[in-house]
């Protein structure tokens, strides 16, 4: 099991293929992102998949929320 894979089963959440997926991807961000540039890397999940998979990993506190009122 890979350290993604491990991150995401302990913080109680199942590592489907999207999940591991924007995980990876907010590992690559060394600074705070917006929904919409997780959007521009990952092609292969739709608006809806990414914007479930951060509400998910924010309930399980995998992140952080900055809410800049915009929904971003």
């Amino acid at each position: 099991m890979d350290r993604i894979s491990a991150l995401l089963e302990q913080k109680g959440i199942r590592p489907t293929p999207n999940r591991i997926l924007v995980a990876r991807c907010l590992d690559g961000f060394r600074h705070p992102v917006s929904i919409a540039e997780i959007e521009e890397d990952i092609a292969s999940i739709d608006k809806s998949g990414v914007f479930r998979v951060i509400r998910l990993f924010v309930e399980n506190d995998l992140v952080h929320e900055i809410d800049d009122g915009s929904g971003s």
